[in-house]
């Protein structure tokens, strides 16, 4: 190093007698020396100023970048949520959970009335299914079932969506149109029983049938007889 190299230089000039022309020299190589150690120390201070700068410059690009991916992940939030609030996408997003609700109630009455032996789904594509438990209970449409078969379907998805459509509140009178004549007997016994819960349950059922069988289980009927001249009505308990 430079403060080698003198000191080196100091330790040949002592006890040593030089002339004037050696002296000068070594002067002059001395302060050389000095010059070129003041250089070298200018230099390093100002490689530690850069230095310094650059190592604020880096720290200032991380955080920039890592405010970029912030605002990049809210850029694509809102862009989610905007596509989403879409009037079409924000509707098929609340009718597929309530369709999921109902098919979910609509099982449980299905389970009642068929005896455990279907459930009703709704598949990825939003259609109503069954699975049959007597037939390894695979999934098929709806479309596929009996008169029987659908009209308890339908039947058990009305009184899922009555409670829907309550909003949470119980509904103090549900009527149900015909539909009941293509059950045979044993599944006619079975809806029967699940209408008679219904009323048991503090709720008023309506029946509109043709259904000798059906309509003698009911506590009260409303009997309409067409005449010649007209309808006449009267109640029997």
């Amino acid at each position: 190093s430079l403060q080698l190299r003198r000191a080196d230089l100091l330790a040949r000039l002592a006890g040593r007698e030089a002339g004037a022309g050696e002296l000068a020299a070594l002067q002059a190589r001395v302060a050389e020396l000095e010059a070129a150690r003041a250089a070298g120390l200018e230099r390093r201070g100002a490689l530690q100023t850069a230095t310094s700068h650059e190592q604020a410059l880096v720290a200032e690009f991380r955080e920039l970048q890592a405010r970029r991916r912030e605002l990049e992940d809210s850029r694509e939030m809102w862009k989610l949520l905007s596509r989403d609030l879409q009037d079409h996408n924000f509707t098929d997003f609340l009718l597929a959970g309530v369709q999921q609700l109902l098919a979910a109630r609509a099982s449980t009455i299905i389970r009642q009335v068929t005896d455990g032996r279907f459930d009703l789904h709704l598949s990825a594509a939003r259609e109503f299914e069954v699975s049959d438990a007597w037939a390894g209970a695979q999934r098929r449409s709806v479309k596929s079932l009996s008169g029987g078969e659908t009209f308890i379907v339908s039947l058990a998805l009305a009184l899922a969506l009555s409670d829907t459509a309550a909003g949470g509140r119980r509904l103090g009178a549900l009527f149900l149109d015909e539909g009941f004549g293509t059950l045979d007997a044993a599944m006619l016994d079975a809806v029967a029983g699940v209408l008679e819960n219904l009323s048991t349950d503090g709720r008023m059922v309506g029946i509109i049938t043709h259904v000798g069988e059906l309509s003698e289980r009911m506590p009260a009927r409303l009997i309409v007889t067409k005449e010649a001249g007209g309808s006449t009505v009267h109640w029997e308990d």
